[in-house]
C-alpha cells in the first residue's frame, strides 16, 4: 500500500508539472505492483501508460525496462503477452548493451519455461551464463526489483536445466 501511494504520488507531482517523461519510472513500479497482486490488466495497462511516454520521449533503455517489468508481471500471473514483453526487452538491452537487463531478462524467461515447460522460447545457455559472467549470481540468491517475490525458483530452474542439458534437450 505504502509503494502505491508512493507511485501514486510521483505521477501526480509530474501532472502538476505538466511533464510526462518523469511518469515511465512510477508505472514501472506499479506494473510490477500490479503483477505481484495477480492483476495482468491492470499491470499491462501501467506498462502501456509508461510505453507510451518513454517511445515518445526516444528513451529506449527505459522502454527495455518496462518491457521488462511488463515481462515479469506477466510471468508473475501468466499472462499470454509474456513472450512479447520479453523478446522486446532482450532486443532494447542489446542494442544499449545492458548486461543486467539481459542477464535478468533470460533469468525471467527461463522462470516462465520452467513454469509452463514451454523451453523452446528462451536461450537456456545464456540464462545460466550471464549471471556467472557478468557478477549478476545474485539473481539466483535473492529477491530483486524485477522479481521480488519470496517463492524464488532459482533452484529448481537450476535442475530443469541440468535435467534437459543431461537428456540432450
Amino acid at each position: 500500500a505504502e509503494a502505491e501511494r508512493c507511485y501514486t504520488l510521483a505521477l501526480a507531482q509530474a501532472d502538476a508539472l505538466r511533464i510526462d517523461r518523469p511518469k515511465a519510472e512510477p508505472y514501472m513500479g506499479l506494473t510490477l505492483l500490479r503483477g505481484l497482486s495477480g492483476r495482468a490488466d491492470l499491470a499491462q495497462a501501467e506498462a502501456r501508460a509508461g510505453l507510451n511516454i518513454v517511445e515518445r520521449a526516444g528513451d529506449d533503455w527505459m522502454a527495455a525496462l518496462l518491457h521488462l517489468a511488463a515481462g515479469a508481471a506477466c510471468v508473475l500471473t501468466r499472462c499470454p503477452q509474456v513472450n512479447d514483453y520479453l523478446r522486446d526487452a532482450l532486443r532494447l538491452f542489446q542494442q544499449s548493451g545492458d548486461t543486467f537487463g539481459l542477464t535478468a531478462t533470460n533469468f525471467l524467461w527461463a522462470i516462465h519455461a520452467l513454469r509452463t515447460q514451454d523451453w523452446e522460447t528462451f536461450d537456456e545457455r545464456a540464462a545460466l551464463a550471464l549471471p556467472d559472467t557478468a557478477q549478476y549470481d545474485f539473481l539466483f540468491t535473492r529477491r530483486t526489483f524485477f522479481w521480488p517475490t519470496h517463492r524464488h525458483p532459482a533452484l529448481s530452474l537450476l535442475i530443469a536445466c541440468v535435467k534437459r542439458k543431461n537428456a540432450g534437450a
